[in-house]
């Protein structure tokens, strides 16, 4: 029994269509595992070009790949591996437009492959092992964050499940998203990015590390080597000034432009390592290393290549998990080094979903359009008007619905008639609705009400076979 269910499980990978959204220190490994585990029919997308310091965790790159996109070297690589592997490498955004809902539903299994861990999961980690919030999160970590709620989106949308990874240092964690039977990434909130600290407390009154570095970095470094601009007029008393002769060189040098820091210019770092250092003795704050305050300035969070395959591997376990059909068995599982219990990894069962998320308890429909001769008025009172033969007969939607096939069926074409709803669905009410465009088509968003009356939203589900050419 059990070697008849490994044999389907294989079927099963070598016909499932995978999209893999990034290819960097998790995506490579994910890419890897995913043709050497069966997986034929896989297409990953990034944007981004390998770097010096990708290499020491992105194991697939090599240093003659250095400034060549990071999908097609994985892919190369990858290939090399598993010959019979159809890889399809994309360098591009996944939110640009041409990657609609058509184009999602092209797929089978989406997998979100992005270092940076999830924003939620990262706050569970930092509670669980030091029982405080993070002080500071990376721009890339919410860069990643939108990245994500995107593709969350669309595969709500079109129905498609998803597995969420993310790595931070010795954590990482992974889960899996189904429509209907899962939590979303939008099921809970997320934090708010503090992009700036209270001048008095940077000035005056620092309480941490993070404090004395911004002040080294974004005020004594610019009154020093910034351009004039950059510079105010009044300086406080008391602060001190390191004589470094090279960056005094180049400021000379650079003349009006003056400097800008940047954490890779070894002059640059030291000077504000120094200087935040000697701020923080002042006010009885630990000091740290050079390596540590790079990161603070730099706004980095580790990356760790233990961590991201580990985190691979889990992911891709649960993708075979659920293209077998066995999503009952999947869970949440939390990889946390260096916490208080003996374990390295823990799991729990899948939740289920937020009754109040605006996100995977949105009704989405596909909508086809003339754009030549339908008006936006047009379109909006057309769904209007949908939604209020709905709402009337709420408590005789299965007569409603077949009332609806039959005019369907035993009608004419209409030629006048310019749009139709195509396929939808919908698990719960909504909070409103909302057309956003698409190439060819445009898709329901619930982030802002079209309908001005929230109560036109009510629960209701077409089938997008039975309803394929349904004109409103």
């Amino acid at each position: 029994m059990a070697f008849q269910t490994l044999i389907e499980a294989s079927k099963s990978c070598s016909n499932a269509k995978v999209l893999q959204i990034g290819s960097g220190g998790v995506g490579c490994e994910v890419l890897k595992n995913l043709a050497t585990s069966g997986f034929k029919n896989i297409t990953v997308i990034d944007l981004d070009t390998i770097e010096l310091s990708n290499l020491n965790r992105q194991f697939l790159f090599k240093t003659t790949d250095i400034g060549k996109p990071k999908v097609s070297a994985a892919a190369a690589a990858v290939l090399k591996m598993s010959p019979d592997s159809n890889i399809t490498p994309i360098q591009d955004n996944i939110k640009n437009p041409e990657f609609d809902l058509n184009w999602f539903s092209n797929f089978d299994l989406v997998i979100n492959a992005l270092d940076n861990l999830g924003i939620l999961n990262l706050l569970i980690f930092y509670l669980f092992r030091f029982n405080e919030y993070p002080k500071k999160l990376s721009k890339k970590t919410f860069k990643n964050l939108d990245a994500r709620k995107h593709v969350n989106l669309m595969c709500q949308a079109s129905n498609l499940p998803l597995i969420e990874t993310g790595t931070a240092g010795y954590n990482g964690q992974t889960t899996v998203i189904k429509r209907g039977f899962t939590e979303c990434f939008e099921c809970q909130p997320k934090p708010i990015e503090q992009k700036t600290f209270p001048v008095c407390t940077i000035r005056n009154t620092p309480s941490t590390l993070v404090h004395c570095v911004v002040w080294a970095k974004d005020f004594l470094f610019n009154q020093l080597f910034g351009n004039e601009a950059s510079k105010e007029t009044e300086v406080p008393p008391g602060d001190s000034q390191s004589n470094l002769n090279t960056l005094k060189s180049r400021y000379v040098s650079e003349g009006e432009d003056g400097l800008e820091f940047d954490k890779d210019d070894d002059d640059a770092l030291r000077f504000v390592a120094a200087s935040a250092n000697i701020r923080a003795s002042v006010f009885g704050i630990k000091n740290e290393s050079l390596f540590q305050i790079k990161a603070i300035a730099g706004n980095i969070i580790p990356a760790i290549a233990t961590t991201n395959a580990i985190i691979a591997g889990l992911a891709v376990t649960q993708a075979i998990k659920v293209v077998s059909g066995q999503l009952s068995s999947c869970k949440t599982i939390y990889y946390a080094y260096g916490g208080r219990r003996p374990q390295l990894l823990f799991k729990e069962p899948l939740l289920s979903p937020n009754p109040k998320c605006t996100i995977c308890q949105a009704n989405y429909f596909k909508l086809e359009l003339n754009f030549e001769k339908n008006t936006l008025q047009e379109v909006i009172d057309t769904i209007t008007n949908y939604l209020d033969s709905i709402k009337s007969n709420k408590d005789e939607s299965d007569s409603f619905q077949n009332s609806l096939n039959e005019s369907v069926i035993n009608s004419e074409p209409d030629d006048d008639v310019e749009f139709s709803i195509v396929e939808g669905s919908s698990p719960s009410e909504s909070s409103g609705l909302n057309l956003k465009k698409s190439p060819e088509s445009y898709y329901f968003d619930p982030l802002s009400p079209l309908v001005a009356d929230p109560s036109h939203s009510q629960k209701h589900h077409l089938d997008s076979e039975s309803q394929g050419n349904n004109k409103l």
